[in-house]
């Protein structure tokens, strides 16, 4: 396969790309790229919390809106001027890929293997499916070469990946939220497409 040249490239396809992409969607340049093993939609359904002081972009999308909140045994308090909110994954990341439908953005179902840093301002991408070049590369895969954090340089923090979680009926009080502060011993394993 012949290398494939790019102007701005992504290492995955989640919310942040999307997000991304969907803001300056006038602007984006000729040649984007997206490498993800999943398109948004085939990604498995997690549930995203989030506080905002007022209307959102995932406001329709909310399953729950609670105003108060309950830490342990303690009695529920008022949130204000905060609002939580839960959202599914599927019905957000469904949304994003609706509205950019027509965007000139090659979405590449494979999986990127390494970035580097080449001269003249440009990045050369191995993907399982060959190599492709890039003038801008925004990585959240976290299992792309080069991992963070970096021992040199900044750290990032990854956000946003959610957790499963099944129940046999409803688990969520409709008027007081109770916020877990559960700590990862070890992070989940993402999982991935077919």
């Amino acid at each position: 396969m012949a290398v494939r040249e790019y102007d701005l490239f992504f290492a995955g396809g989640g919310l942040a790309t999307l997000l991304f992409l969907r803001e300056p969607e006038p602007a984006l340049p000729d040649r984007v790229a997206v490498v993800d093993p999943c398109l948004p939609r085939e990604r498995p359904t997690v549930h995203w919390s989030y506080w905002s002081q007022g209307a959102t972009l995932y406001e329709r999308f909310a399953t729950g809106v609670w105003q108060k909140a309950r830490v342990a045994d303690k009695p529920p308090e008022s949130l204000a001027p905060f609002t939580l909110r839960l959202v599914r994954s599927s019905d957000v990341l469904a949304h994003f890929e609706g509205l950019m439908a027509s965007a000139p953005i090659a979405w590449h179902q494979t999986r990127a293997r390494s970035i580097t840093n080449l001269a003249a301002e440009r990045y050369e991408i191995v993907t399982d499916a060959g190599t492709l070049r890039a003038r801008w590369v925004f990585d959240s895969a976290t299992d792309v070469p080069p991992k963070f954090p970096s021992q040199r340089g900044p750290y990032a923090l990854e956000s946003g990946m959610g957790i499963r979680v099944e129940a046999d009926g409803p688990v969520f009080d409709p008027v007081t939220a109770q916020p877990s502060s559960t700590r990862w011993m070890k992070a989940p394993s993402p999982t991935y497409c077919r």
